[in-house]
């Protein structure tokens, strides 16, 4: 349920993780709106404690504007992303857990809040989705909140050929964005999802000399190392349609917001807010 070697992906991701930008992390915009419609929406649940429980150690979700009362849980397979992305100093108030998403380390309607980035993305479709939300259910409370950024394919699925055209043509404004439109392409089934190495090959044969293109683009030389971590990696992302996320959610959430960020590739990046169906 859980794409193969998902565990050892972020352990490959991390020594690049200070050249992940937008839309790969959440950008200002994404944070501003899970203050306006999340937090609003926490502090109305209850003015005692509340327990907040994120899916990963995302630094922009743990440094929220959490209210005094507030104890973060972060739940992450990867002890060297606990290591060395979590901050105690900056969340006094959290704890990060080794744990797995499919298998949550917290009692039953325990939690408040359960709040991720892209989480669903190295997931199976459509039996691990269904396992996470099954999981996600048990912890929260019935008056709880699950609130997830998504990576969504569009509807009209693109051309591989028109993507290369586009960056070629200076029209696609930065590498993360080239990356993530290219994988999302090469995706045939969101059953069969696309192993990210596929992406990598495609980029080899197609970009000969990659220094020179991200040098006429005037992208950071540093960004190249974003997608030479695919090379023969066995991680398999998947990617969604919204009318998919929406038909496997109705079940057992209850859709109350829907966000799309207004920056490149925003369209394809919304944050969700549900309440269980409990």
């Amino acid at each position: 349920m859980l794409n193969q070697s998902s565990k050892n992906h972020w352990k490959k991701n991390l020594k690049f993780w200070d050249y992940l930008g937008a839309p790969l992390r959440p950008s200002d915009r994404d944070i501003d709106f899970l203050k306006m419609e999340l937090l609003s929406k926490v502090n109305s649940i209850s003015p005692e404690s509340k327990h907040v429980v994120i899916l990963g150690v995302t630094p922009e979700l743990a440094t929220l504007s959490w209210s005094d009362n507030t104890k973060i849980s972060a739940i992450d397979s990867s002890p060297d992303m606990i290591r060395q992305v979590w901050s105690e100093k900056k969340v006094p108030k959290g704890r990060a857990i080794l744990g797995n998403w499919l298998e949550l380390p917290l009692e039953n309607n325990s939690s408040d809040v359960v709040l991720g980035d892209g989480c669903f993305t190295l997931m199976e479709y459509s039996d691990g989705y269904q396992k996470m939300l099954s999981e996600i259910l048990r912890i929260l409370k019935p008056e709880g909140l699950f609130a997830m950024r998504f990576f969504l394919r569009p509807s009209q699925p693109e051309s591989v050929t028109t993507i290369f055209e586009e960056v070629r043509a200076k029209s696609i404004g930065n590498f993360h964005v080239f990356k993530w439109r290219l994988a999302m392409a090469l995706q045939k089934k969101v059953e069969d999802g696309i192993p990210i190495n596929h992406v990598w090959k495609l980029w080899k044969q197609e970009v000969s000399d990659p220094k020179k293109l991200l040098n006429d683009l005037n992208w950071p030389i540093e960004v190249l190392s974003t997608i030479d971590i695919y090379e023969n990696s066995p991680s398999v992302y998947t990617f969604p349609t919204l009318n998919e996320v929406r038909n496997l959610f109705a079940s057992q959430f209850i859709e109350l917001s829907c966000y799309f960020p207004d920056y490149e590739l925003g369209e394809r990046c919304p944050t969700m807010i549900f309440k269980p169906k409990k």
